[in-house]
């Protein structure tokens, strides 16, 4: 019990103030905590470990406390075991931490993160697929670098993934460097799952990803799992259909352009009849 006391400039390395395990209760009423700093992670304040009982504060003033290479500026708790502490009632200023001013926990959960242009099916993505690690107020906190993250898709037996699917992380965010879906048809949403062994804990995030369908100047090959675009001096007007070959009287670069030669004409744009 700590009421109507001050608390202030305490530099600790786990926790500025306080640390609770095994059962460990704290209450503050009308008590001041300012200027302490937790070195190493923690909290800025209080740090509550495996099995401690919620802190209860009431009419308290927090502030100027820090945590700045992790934690929270005020609490850091073990989102595994511990409750997560209601600071709602007291009175918060200027608390800063490398992850939460005012609260963080360990790792709660992963998310991935992929809001790139839709890529079609063995076509390498234009930009990355993120993950990320963040705990139970969902702010991004940091892992071990060591620690991994792999991709993988078990929607069908056609599903590959090719290129980065091992990701290793850098300030809690692991992204790919390359990354490619093969996918036994075009258009179509195929799930993404990242999973991360931490702390004896395995979590899982799912996204779908779009792959988009073949457009004109592409057809789809079935072998290859992707869409292929139309070589030198052929064309496509209809993704269903092979590439066909340029007309004489046309010159085509490829993709779904057919340029007409002078003295020669089309009815319009789709039509593959050169007169």
């Amino acid at each position: 019990v700590s009421n109507r006391s001050v608390f202030s400039s305490n530099n600790a390395k786990q926790a500025g103030v306080f640390a609770l395990s095994g059962g460990a209760f704290l209450e503050a009423m009308e008590a001041r905590f300012e200027f302490n700093t937790a070195k190493s992670g923690g909290g800025g304040v209080l740090t509550i470990e495996t099995n401690a009982t919620v802190a209860v504060f009431e009419d308290v003033e927090m502030s100027d406390n820090v945590a700045p290479r992790g934690g929270g500026g005020v609490v850091f708790f073990d989102y595994t075991s511990a409750e997560d502490p209601d600071v709602s009632g007291s009175l918060m200023l200027r608390n800063t931490a490398l992850y939460g001013n005012v609260k963080a926990s360990n790792t709660a959960s992963i998310e991935i993160d992929h809001d790139a242009p839709h890529d079609a099916s063995g076509a390498e993505f234009r930009t990355s697929i993120k993950v990320r690690t963040v705990d139970a107020m969902a702010q991004v906190v940091k892992t071990p670098e060591s620690e991994r993250v792999e991709l993988s898709s078990r929607y069908t037996d056609n599903t590959t993934l090719d290129g980065t699917t091992k990701l290793v992380f850098e300030q809690g965010v692991a992204e790919t460097v390359s990354f490619v879906i093969y996918y036994e048809t075009d258009g179509a949403f195929v799930p993404i799952t990242a999973s991360l062994e931490l702390e004896g804990r395995t979590l899982t995030d799912t996204k779908y990803i779009y792959l988009r369908p073949c457009t004109y100047g592409e057809h789809w090959n079935a072998f290859g799992r992707t869409c292929e675009r139309c070589g030198f001096d052929q064309f496509s007007f209809d993704p269903r259909d092979e590439c066909k070959a340029c007309d004489g009287h046309a010159d085509c670069p490829g993709g779904f352009q057919m340029l007409v030669k002078k003295g020669y004409w089309r009815s319009n744009r789709n039509s593959e009849n050169v007169r």
